[in-house]
């Protein structure tokens, strides 16, 4: 029985983006207790646009594969689209972008 679709394996066996901006413009943390995972995101944001994200993240295979494809998400386009999008509602941030269906991810 497979848990985990082969590009969320990917994300996780091998993920984009992990460390620290050490002059970062914002800095986000986020945990679960119900299971104890913790995502921190760093983003730089030079003329409105996010040039750079990276994270820490303490968890499990899942949370570290969507930590990881997150950053992917969130690098380029600019900020204020990443607020709206974060606010909008009935639609996934995934399914916005590419066309991607939350479920294949």
């Amino acid at each position: 029985m497979v848990l985990y679709s082969e590009k969320v394996m990917e994300y996780f066996r091998n993920p984009w983006n992990v460390g620290v901006i050490e002059v970062a413009d914002g800095v986000g943390e986020v945990g679960n207790a119900a299971c104890g995972d913790i995502m921190k995101i760093y983003l730089k944001i030079e003329d409105g646009i996010v040039s750079d994200v990276k994270f820490e993240n303490f968890g499990c295979g899942f949370a570290i594969a969507s930590s990881s494809i997150a950053t992917e998400l969130i690098k380029g386009p600019p900020f204020r689209s990443l607020m709206s999008a974060a606010t909008s509602r009935g639609q996934s941030a995934p399914s916005r972008r590419n066309g991607q269906d939350r479920k294949r991810i």
